[in-house]
C-alpha cells in the first residue's frame, strides 16, 4: 500500500484521537507532510472506550509522545489504523453508551477481511454515511 498510517492521540480535555493516512512514498518534503484522507476521529469522553487499543498499539508501533500528544506510526499492512478509524467513526456517530460498547466490540473482534471490507465502503464518498448506519446495524447498536 503507499500509505502509512498516523494515529494522534490528544490526552488532553477534551481527549480526542484521529487515524489518518500519509503517502508513503512522496515526491517532495511537503507532500510527505499532508495527509492524503483521515479514516475516523473521535472527541471528548467517547475515546475512553478506545483507550485499551490506543494503549496497546503504543506497546506494538512506534510511538512518540510530545507533552500529552501521543503519534503512533502504524505498520502499512496492518489493519489496526483501519480498525481503530472505524472504531472511531462509530464512536463520533453513536448516540449512547450502549451503542459506543456494541460498535467499538463488533470492529475490534472483526476478521480482517470485515475490516477491509467496511474500510473500503467507509471510505468511498458516496457511501460513507450508508456505510456507517449499515455497519451499526450488524455491530447490533443500531444508529
Amino acid at each position: 500500500m503507499p500509505f502509512e498510517y498516523l494515529v494522534t492521540w490528544r490526552r488532553t480535555h477534551p481527549e480526542s484521537v484521529t487515524v489518518e493516512a500519509r503517502h508513503r512514498y512522496s515526491g517532495n518534503h511537503m507532500e510527505a507532510r499532508k495527509r492524503a484522507f483521515i479514516i475516523g476521529r473521535a472527541s471528548g469522553s467517547r475515546v475512553l472506550t478506545l483507550r485499551h487499543t490506543l494503549e496497546d498499539a503504543m506497546k506494538r508501533f512506534p510511538s512518540k509522545r510530545q507533552g500529552r500528544v501521543v503519534r503512533i506510526l502504524l505498520d502499512h499492512g496492518d489493519d489496526a489504523a483501519y480498525r481503530i478509524g472505524l472504531a472511531a467513526a462509530l464512536l463520533s456517530k453513536a448516540r449512547d453508551h450502549r451503542e459506543m460498547e456494541r460498535g467499538v466490540s463488533y470492529i475490534l473482534s472483526a476478521t480482517t477481511e470485515e475490516v477491509w471490507f467496511w474500510s473500503s465502503k467507509w471510505l468511498d464518498e458516496d457511501m460513507s454515511e450508508k456505510t456507517l448506519h449499515a455497519l451499526a446495524i450488524m455491530s447490533g447498536s443500531g444508529l
